[in-house]
């Protein structure tokens, strides 16, 4: 036993003794040795947005505003600058329609209708931002973290997942509508948790520069492209054939104004329609397009109904922009918001035009929310295809009036006309164009002397655009050499001949301008659509009062009345919407010196002595046009082309006007002295006769003898 248990104790294991395995050698190295298995990718790290930009497509959409002069400011202040909003419209498959506001960094040569592509960049709230970043560590304001709603959520992985994409609009507007909702849900958590009143929320943010529901939802357009050509083509008069005009007007009030003072939808009827007039000639809507168009702009009431009163409360929330205060702001909630509430009420009170409502080309909507709407109309400048023809005109609730010439503008801008513009120097040579600076037009800042009584209609340029009125016909009265119609170039006026025009007052037909075209150097196409400069030469005149067409121009100021006007404009009429960089330029006032005083008429608004002639330089000469008298409906002016600058030499013998001055030949003084050429053409004289000397006349033969004396005879000659 205890050997036994002394052999268990003392034995050595036998992996001690074992032998160690053999090691098996490397296998080979290939000569081509296999890569490395690659790591798995990193995740990227979360981008911090600050911004989303989203790459959309749409239709252009130009809305401008106007501010009405104040009635009782110096008649010749500064007109306030234009304010235009850019906009980016679509429609759907269904029909519905989509729009954004935007602030377009490139915006020269485009007009409403062009189809853009455009990167729309939103700057994103902090609020908001910290949603989008929670994932990075975002807060809930106060250090502590939160938990993120459903809707919270979904705005997070729309943003990540816009960010840098090409969308639809329809997209980045429900895009637009979820930050605002979560905006507004955070900014009434801040109201609850503060406990202040909602007014006071409204008016801090308002005061930061918060004006579109609560947040600034205007995206900033950046490398735009121009893709293409849209818009509505049924606006403006073509080879003179009449349009009927379609629209819906909506009267607005409110229950907040107190007391509750508004326009009524009688007013309304009585303003747009002429046989509900006060007078008969009483200048209705209806009796501008008449009047200024020629009858080829009809505004029939039958097809241009009046819908209210609408109740529209100073607070409240609609669809298409969300939370408006009416008392607050005057922007895309408050105006959309009326636009949602029109359709509301036609739907429920005129299923049958809410049911043709697509079809109908203008919606009017008429407010009484000023001064908190600080202009007096905001319209569409050309109608998109794609989109709504909108116009918004406001009054203050106790004046309870609009002039017609103003509405008149707004839908003139409908049709595609831009301001009748001015460009004005100062002495050091810097020049500015002001937007509405031609008083002369209700494009402008023209307005008539009395709008009650009275009618102010277009300027030559703005007519022609319309198609409301063309060039003369036969305006030379078929001179020799002369152009036949109207519109010509400058070059194709006879040299050195003071040819006449009696060109008549605007409103005794619709031929009454010249349009003359003038040199193009450096004015390129923009976008594939035509420029031509030309100069438009009118006449202006309150027609006596027995004319069938005398309420035309009957509002003229008398600065303005009988007056030649030159106005510059580089577009033709092409159906297309008015460049707003490009509009029709007033230049030159003329007017006939008045024989009893020899001295010009002087008017005020910066013209000063009023000019009879006016002159054009370009490389084919120099057209001179003077103003030689004036009359009630037509004036008597005079166009020259020169091609020298001073009369002399043959040119002082030709019977020509060669430098345009009014004299010709001997009554210029730049003929003083100058001899009269050798008639070149004239047959040579006759030679001078040659004279030779005469040769002496022939010595007189002798005298014959005598004859002998009686009774001597002749010796050796015969007596007879």
């Amino acid at each position: 036993m205890l050997a036994l248990s002394s052999m268990a104790v003392n034995a050595v294991p036998s992996w001690q003794t074992r032998p160690p395995p053999v090691r098996r050698s490397p296998p080979p190295r290939s000569r081509s040795a296999s890569p490395k298995p690659e790591a798995a990718p990193s995740p990227a790290p979360v981008q911090e947005l600050k911004q989303v930009t989203v790459t959309v497509s749409g239709e252009l959409s130009i809305q401008t505003f106007h501010t009405p002069t104040d009635p009782n400011a110096d008649p010749y202040q500064l007109p306030p600058p234009v304010d235009n909003s850019y906009r980016l419209v679509d429609k759907s498959e269904d029909g519905s329609k989509f729009d954004t506001a935007m602030e377009l960094e490139d915006r020269s040569g485009l007009i409403t209708g062009d189809k853009l592509t455009t990167g729309l960049t939103l700057e994103l709230p902090k609020s908001i931002a910290d949603v989008v970043n929670s994932e990075l560590g975002g807060s809930s304001g106060n250090g502590t973290r939160r938990r993120l709603s459903e809707q919270e959520h979904s705005l997070r992985r729309m943003v990540r997942e816009y960010h840098n994409t090409e969308r639809s609009l329809k997209e980045f507007v429900e895009l637009q509508n979820l930050i605002r909702d979560v905006h507004e849900t955070h900014a009434e958590q801040e109201r609850r948790r503060l406990q202040v009143n909602l007014k006071d929320l409204i008016g801090a943010v308002g005061a930061a520069g918060g004006t579109q529901s609560f947040v600034n939802l205007t995206p900033k357009a950046k490398k735009t492209t121009r893709t293409g050509a849209g818009g509505a083509k049924d606006l403006m008069i073509i080879g003179g054939k009449p349009l009927n005009i379609t629209s819906v007007t909506f009267v607005f009030t409110s229950s907040c104004l107190k007391p509750a003072q508004y326009i009524n939808t009688a007013w309304v009827n009585n303003n747009w329609d002429n046989a509900k007039a006060a007078a008969p000639t009483t200048p209705t809507l209806q009796r501008y397009y008449d009047v200024c168009s020629y009858n080829k702009l009809r505004f029939e009431s039958p097809i241009n109904k009046v819908y209210g009163p609408i109740d529209f409360p100073c607070q409240g929330s609609w669809p298409t922009k969300g939370k408006y205060d009416i008392t607050k702001s005057c922007s895309d909630p408050e105006l959309y918001g009326a636009w949602d509430a029109a359709k509301d009420y036609l739907k429920k009170n005129d299923p049958a035009t809410f049911s043709i409502l697509e079809g109908i080309r203008r919606k009017i909507f008429i407010l009484p929310f000023r001064p908190v709407c600080t202009f007096g109309g905001r319209a569409n400048v050309g109608c998109p295809g794609g989109g709504d023809c909108l116009t918004w005109m406001t009054y203050a609730a106790e004046n309870r009036f609009i002039d017609m010439s103003t509405i008149f503008h707004e839908l003139a801008h409908n049709i595609g006309l831009s301001h009748s513009a001015r460009n004005v120097c100062d002495g050091k040579g810097t020049c500015e164009v002001q937007d509405y600076g031609d008083k002369t037009c209700f494009m402008g800042s023209g307005y008539p002397t009395d709008p009650t009584k009275q009618i102010l209609c277009a300027t030559a340029p703005q007519g022609y655009k319309a198609g409301w009125v063309g060039p003369m016909a036969d305006p030379f009265n078929g001179a020799d050499g002369a152009p036949a119609t109207g519109e010509f170039k400058y070059s194709d006026v006879p040299v050195g001949q003071n040819l006449p025009v009696l060109l008549p007052a605007m409103g005794m037909t619709d031929k009454n301008f010249l349009r003359v075209i003038v040199d193009q150097k450096g004015l390129a196409p923009v976008n594939g659509r035509k420029r031509e400069r030309a100069f438009f030469i009118s006449y202006r005149s309150i027609l006596p009062s027995t004319h069938p067409n005398f309420q035309y121009d009957s509002g003229l100021s008398s600065d303005f009345n009988r007056r030649v006007f030159v106005h510059e404009f580089n577009e033709t009429a092409d159906n297309n919407p008015t460049d707003d960089s490009n509009p029709p330029l007033i230049r030159n006032v003329l007017d006939a010196i008045p024989a009893a005083t020899g001295k010009p008429n002087s008017i005020g608004d910066g013209w000063g002595a009023l000019p009879s002639k006016w002159e054009y330089s370009g490389a084919d000469g120099r057209l001179v046009l003077r103003v030689l008298s004036k009359g009630q409906t037509n004036a008597t002016i005079t166009l020259c082309l020169a091609k020298v600058t001073k009369e002399d030499g043959d040119s002082c013998y030709d019977t020509l006007d060669n430098d345009c001055d009014g004299l010709a030949d001997e009554d210029d003084p730049d003929c003083t002295g100058v001899e009269k050429p050798a008639d070149v053409n004239a047959k040579p004289p006759p030679p001078s006769p040659i004279f030779k000397a005469r040769s002496p006349p022939p010595s007189p033969s002798p005298p014959s003898p005598l004859p002998p004396k009686a009774g001597k005879p002749t010796k050796g000659r015969r007596q007879a």
